[in-house]
């Protein structure tokens, strides 16, 4: 799918032969726009499969009297393309074709077209009108309900007057939903969507045709406990974020809890038997978007999030000189795009991650963790807040757009904080390196699922496709496309949970639970506890729920207190969340210290039950002591 339009310009002055090689130099240094006049218009057509036969017709007008072109190449970043057919003047050529397969190279594989033309065009203004056409199965990619076009920019874009580009597509896709450059215009005609763009960009051209992506996650944790006690350890579940919503079918078995780390993942709680391994099923799907989904909040960055860690040493001396050059995202992801060189061969070798000054020192033996660590590493010494995303990268040709994190194929990518959006934006480094220049900065496609987010520590929490029995061949992550995400309706349980201390009930002191009957997460539900007694007083009681997480089990203390008697009473309040009303009776407190906090109240109740406690034990001793 990469086309990177390497030109083989043979140029011949007339009539003194012997002097072309000398003077091509010269030309090549000059630039071939110099001598010739090019325009260049290309077609993809994509078929109801994603299959794309892709149409190049050259316009090459001397601009001298005294040069032609007798040769042209043209270089593809696919070792795939089938039928490739060049014609000349009504007439078909024999193409010099070489393909370079993966392994034989670093990088994709590629295939170079060379033509070699059969006569002289001389003179100024002659033009030369050629076509290369060939089918190339990675120039479109039909994912679900989505349908991806991608060329890379031309290598030299000032050697083309006039570069334009059609795309024909299947209907069943609609219109162009996102496109770069974003100048372009599109019709229907029968059951064929055709879209120009009348200048070809020079970050490539990019289709997105459809808004939302669905994936079916079967997703398998293997916990295990060698010791002789009873344990307890948490791993990372799929999360949703700005651009992806999460549905659980399954989740067995049921986690002690759910809740949410400084990063946004959803962290669940195991206890773990002595000896004993444990098998956590994870069935979900999630809800890829285009559009930001404003409903759900967005984490503020911390401070944390400029820091070194392991694998982002912010303050290395390379590094801070790096940082007073590129201070910008779109700086950083072109340094690293154009500095480090994906290495194929050793992304299926279990690769040791580098982190980002090895990668550094070793551009040539990096695979997406190095990406997006030297990313991150700038970023955060620029001052741009920064983190990693690891997950699934749905991907029909591996070599082009490669899964590099081996334990069941998974793919990291940085993200940003942008203070003008107010929100963390995805990128992807690594691909836009692979596929020669797609633009993988400005709009990350809809095959990007995130698992866990690596904010505030470089490697934890690992990502589902970590959790694997050592030699076992069983895939742990199982992904397939799906066709609908469920709109579920809000469905919780509630319930007042006194506080005790030593087995008695503290009067006036309650949680209140709220667990999620629903595999979704909800936001912003307002809350609202309120009485018919004007001497009820309500502490600690929160105007809303921030996020109420799948089958998540949320506790909220709370402190009801009587203003007008000294001993505790009896009351009634209502419970309000979002639509749904219940009627719980309490038992209030009398007012204690108003000065005091919920913790301090605690203390000094803690305090008051333990000197209970020991005036009790020393009883029973003195009492024992008589009789004896």
């Amino acid at each position: 799918m990469l086309y990177d339009f390497w030109k083989k310009i043979s140029v011949i002055f007339l009539p003194i032969f012997f002097l072309s090689l000398v003077i091509v130099n010269s030309v090549q240094a000059q630039t071939s726009a110099n001598y010739f006049d090019t325009k260049l218009h290309t077609t993809v057509t994509v078929n109801e499969t994603g299959l794309s036969r892709i149409k190049h017709e050259f316009t090459i007008t001397n601009k001298t009297p005294t040069t032609y072109v007798s040769q042209y190449g043209l270089k593809i970043s696919s070792a795939e393309l089938k039928n490739t057919t060049v014609v000349y003047n009504g007439q078909a050529l024999e193409p010099e074709i070489v393909s370079a397969k993966i392994g034989q190279q670093s990088g994709p594989g590629q295939t170079s077209i060379g033509i070699t033309f059969p006569d002289k065009v001389v003179g100024e203004g002659k033009t030369r009108e050629f076509t290369i056409s060939y089918t190339d199965p990675d120039a479109a990619v039909i994912s679900g309900n989505v349908l991806e076009v991608s060329l890379p920019p031309q290598a030299n874009p000032q050697d083309y007057s006039v570069y334009t580009i059609t795309l024909i597509t299947p209907d069943k896709f609609g219109g162009p939903i996102r496109t770069t450059p974003k100048n372009n215009s599109f019709t229907v005609q029968g059951n064929r969507v055709i879209t120009t763009f009348n200048q070809g960009g020079e970050r490539g051209t990019f289709a997105l045709f459809g808004s939302i992506q669905f994936f079916n996650l079967d997703l398998s944790y293997h916990l295990n406990n060698p010791t002789n006690n009873p344990g307890i350890t948490q791993i990372a579940l799929p999360p949703d974020t700005t651009f992806q919503k999460m549905h659980y079918y399954q989740l067995e078995p049921r986690p002690e809890k759910i809740e949410s780390d400084a990063d946004g993942n959803w962290i669940a709680t195991y206890q773990l038997p002595a000896s004993t391994d444990t098998v956590v099923n994870l069935k979900a799907t999630a809800l890829l978007t285009l559009e930001p989904n404003s409903n759900i909040p967005i984490l503020e960055p911390a401070q944390s999030l400029l820091q070194a860690q392991a694998y982002w040493p912010v303050n290395h001396p390379d590094i801070k000189n790096l940082a007073q050059k590129y201070t910008t995202a779109k700086d950083i992801n072109d340094f690293v795009v154009d500095t480090l060189s994906y290495n194929t061969a050793l992304a299926f070798n279990s690769p040791k991650r580098l982190g980002a000054i090895e990668a550094l020192n070793n551009p040539d033996q990096a695979v997406c963790q190095e990406f997006t660590d030297l990313f991150v590493t700038l970023a955060r010494a620029t001052g741009i807040y920064s983190r990693r995303a690891t997950g699934y990268a749905y991907s029909q040709n591996s070599e082009l757009r490669p899964l590099s994190l081996v334990e069941d194929i998974l793919h990291s990518w940085p993200e940003y904080f942008d203070p003008t959006q107010k929100r963390w934006i995805p990128i992807d480094p690594t691909w836009e390196n692979t596929t020669g220049g797609v633009d993988y900065f400005h709009q990350v496609d809809l095959n990007h699922v995130v698992f866990a987010i690596n904010g505030q520590d470089s490697q934890t929490p690992y990502p589902a496709g970590s959790y694997k029995e050592q030699d076992s061949p069983q895939k742990t992550v199982l992904v397939e496309f799906g066709t609908n995400f469920p709109e579920e309706k809000l469905s919780f349980k509630t319930s007042f949970i006194p506080q005790k201390i030593l087995g008695v009930n503290l009067p006036g002191r309650y949680v209140l639970q709220i667990s999620n009957n629903v595999g979704q997460a909800f936001y912003h539900l307002p809350l609202n506890i309120t009485t018919n007694s004007s001497n009820l007083v309500i502490k600690n009681s929160p105007q809303e729920i921030t996020a109420l997480l799948p089958l998540q089990t949320l506790e909220i203390p709370l402190i009801f207190e009587s203003n007008a008697n000294w001993l505790p009473t009896h009351d009634t309040i209502l419970l309000k969340i979002a639509d749904e009303n219940q009627e719980f009776n309490i038992t209030t407190s009398p007012p204690l210290q108003f000065s005091f906090n919920l913790e301090q109240q605690y203390y000094y109740l803690a305090v008051a039950g333990g000197i209970v406690l020991i005036a009790l034990i020393t009883g029973s001793l003195l009492v024992l002591k008589r009789k004896r």
